[in-house]
């Protein structure tokens, strides 16, 4: 966006940036001069104060360029506000609409009314005064689309700690749009779309921290897919497993794991089972702990645990914070 605004700009200012035409001398070669105004359905006087067949003024072709230059950037900055997620073409369409409608405009307009250069320099300064006018409130009103996002965060939050995934989720996937929020490796968000080779990872920024791992154990179900992990679940898991710092060469697509519910519309009454590890631990006494991932390495292990979630837990387990958990056979929630 930001080079297409550049060129704009350059190109548009190019166009317009033109000095008032002086008389042309004798010695003035033949390719400088005025094109003779040409054409059977125009009179003789009317074809004297034309500059040309297809223009009245000099700087008629500079106003119709300007023009359509600045629809194309402008449409492409409205289209970009209602593109939904990079899912359609709206940015393109708006482009080319705004440029065709400008264009026009700017085309018919030069046509029957003779544009001096000098008119033509204030007319696309006056332009791209306005793109960039537009281009500065757009950023000034970050911070308020950032509090507005806020604000739906929340409401979000309390839908799906109630267990109401089907409202709360859809409103849940914002956080991805919010730069620096989460990570995300270079490939093509995952839709739920048949793909041959789908990555599924956790959008912590430390894939060895204990949400990540937590959200790894919790989450990576449901689906036939490479769990992006690190090396301390690399070992556990069953199925393939490749490092955050691995190719991603023959991956298809990618989705974070909190987003798997949304996609595979899960219920938080029953979600898929959770695939079996590559191996168990020694131990298999019962354990109580904290939400933790050790506490949901040993529930996939079918060790008899306790979970003890506090007033404000993860919305992954639902309103129910208190007895059997549809996550694990063999897990009992407590509240704290």
């Amino acid at each position: 966006m930001r080079a297409l605004l550049l060129l704009t700009c350059l190109l548009a200012t190019a166009a317009g940036a033109q000095t008032e035409p002086t008389n042309s001398s004798p010695d003035e070669p033949e390719w400088a001069r005025p094109p003779p105004s040409t054409g059977p359905a125009e009179s003789a006087g009317s074809r004297a104060q034309r500059y040309s067949r297809f223009s009245a003024g000099p700087a008629g072709p500079a106003i119709a360029v300007s023009e359509v230059l600045l629809g194309i950037a402008g449409g492409a900055i409205l289209g970009n506000a209602f593109d939904a997620e990079g899912q359609t073409n709206n940015l393109y369409t708006v482009a080319m609409l705004g440029g065709l409608t400008l264009g026009t405009g700017g085309i018919l307009y030069q046509y029957y009314f003779p544009v001096q250069r000098r008119e033509s320099v204030l007319a696309t300064t006056a332009s791209l005064a306005g793109l960039a006018g537009g281009i500065a409130y757009a950023n000034n009103d970050l911070p308020g689309a950032l509090e507005n996002y806020r604000r739906d965060a929340s409401i979000c939050e309390l839908l799906l700690q109630q267990g109401d995934w089907m409202r709360g989720l859809p409103d849940y996937e914002a956080r991805l749009e919010i730069a620096g929020e989460c990570y995300a490796p270079d490939l093509p968000r995952w839709q739920g779309e048949p793909v041959e080779r789908l990555l599924i990872y956790p959008e912590q920024a430390d894939i060895e921290s204990d949400a990540a791992m937590r959200d790894t154990l919790m989450l990576a179900r449901g689906v036939e897919a490479v769990v992006q992990c690190g090396a301390t679940l690399a070992d556990w898991l069953d199925g393939p497993t490749v490092r955050r710092d691995g190719s991603l060469d023959g991956f298809t697509a990618a989705a974070p794991l909190r987003s798997l519910p949304y996609l595979l519309n899960w219920s938080p009454d029953s979600p898929p089972p959770a695939p079996p590890l590559r191996r168990q631990s020694e131990s298999r006494e019962p354990g109580v702990g904290d939400d933790t991932w050790q506490m949901h390495l040993a529930a996939r292990q079918g060790i008899a645990t306790t979970i003890r979630l506090p007033a404000k837990a993860d919305w992954l387990w639902g309103p129910r914070r208190s007895g059997p958990s549809p996550w694990y056979a063999n897990v009992i929630l407590e509240a704290v």
